[in-house]
């Protein structure tokens, strides 16, 4: 578990949480989560606008999700009561009692939906088996002050043709979330075939959400574009391979 100061661009600065776990048991336990979390609000010298639980895989993964997010409340009252504690999503969980609780407790939560359709989120996002795209829909639906998030990518795989966009603006439709911010891609995909949306139709699929949709759609585009020539690990490698030659 790492606490770490991070400034995002659709986050205001504060804490953010990380959990790095390879397996099950690697997650901290609930005491470890509180002890760590309250030294880390202690030791902080800025005011913390936030606190967010994110990390390199699914935060609510955590077997004690909502215990996490009760302690964090607590600590966060006792420290930075004027503090708002959120999370980047998946959305893989939303089906779960527990974890719908947890979020339901959240100031904020971002929850990702890229797709809008069963098999589009089969060959777009690849799920783990058992995670089910009408129990993610439906457990949308059923949170409130939800800020959804999609990534269009194009390339062999994509979600960004008209087709795709208008089964996905259903869907935002259906879910009704206070908000909507979309991107394209910001670092390498796992797919070397995928390739960056341009800002353009990025600002043309926020207009047809919004019109359609009536919900205030963000663009959020990188500082530099992407750029697969660069950021793809198999070119770095035939660079690397080619300066030492």
């Amino acid at each position: 578990m790492q606490f770490a100061r991070e400034i995002r661009h659709d986050l205001p600065a504060g804490i953010v949480v990380l959990f790095v776990a390879d397996r099950l048991g690697d997650f901290p336990t609930v005491s470890d989560f509180s002890a760590e979390l309250e030294a880390a609000l202690r030791a902080s010298r800025e005011t913390i606008n936030n606190i967010t639980f994110s990390g390199n895989g699914e935060p609510t993964l955590h077997p004690r999700f909502e215990e996490l997010v009760d302690v964090t409340r607590k600590l966060r009252d006792e420290y930075y009561p004027e503090a708002r504690i959120g999370i980047l999503s998946n959305s893989s969980t939303v089906a779960v009692d527990q974890v719908r609780r947890g979020l339901a407790k959240l100031d904020f939560r971002i929850m990702k939906l890229d797709v809008g359709g069963e098999e589009a989120f089969r060959s777009i996002n690849r799920p783990c088996p058992g995670v089910d795209y009408q129990a993610i829909v439906r457990g949308l639906k059923s949170l409130a002050g939800v800020t959804l998030q999609a990534m269009f990518v194009a390339g062999k795989l994509q979600n960004s043709g008209d087709a795709e966009v208008s089964e996905w603006i259903d869907r935002v439709g259906e879910i009704k979330p206070v908000t909507v911010q979309i991107y394209s891609l910001h670092r390498p995909p796992a797919a070397s075939s995928l390739a960056e949306v341009p800002r353009e139709r990025l600002e043309e699929i926020a207009a047809r959400t919004e019109a359609a949709t009536g919900v205030t759609v963000e663009v959020i585009v990188a500082a530099r574009p992407f750029s697969s020539r660069y950021n793809n690990p198999n070119a770095v490698a035939r660079r690397k391979r080619a300066q030492s030659s």
